[in-house]
């Protein structure tokens, strides 16, 4: 089994993952926010705000930590 690093919250991401974890984001984010309202025909306005207000509920419940 190959060494496997785990990055812990007050951990900086190491310069060599950042564009793999950019375009792993990258292709959540387009399915979350591009292709749902495509294929569920919601306004794309919607799911921009709902998306802003998981981030702010994700902010309060973390502390910030994340």
């Amino acid at each position: 089994m190959e060494n496997r690093t785990i990055i812990q919250v007050e951990d900086k991401v190491p310069f060599r993952l950042l564009i793999p974890l950019s375009i792993q984001h990258m292709f959540a984010m387009f399915g979350a926010s591009v292709l749902v309202p495509i294929l569920f025909g919601i306004h794309s306005g919607i799911v921009l705000f709902m998306n802003g207000i998981g981030t702010l509920l994700f902010i309060f419940l973390t502390k910030g930590k994340a």
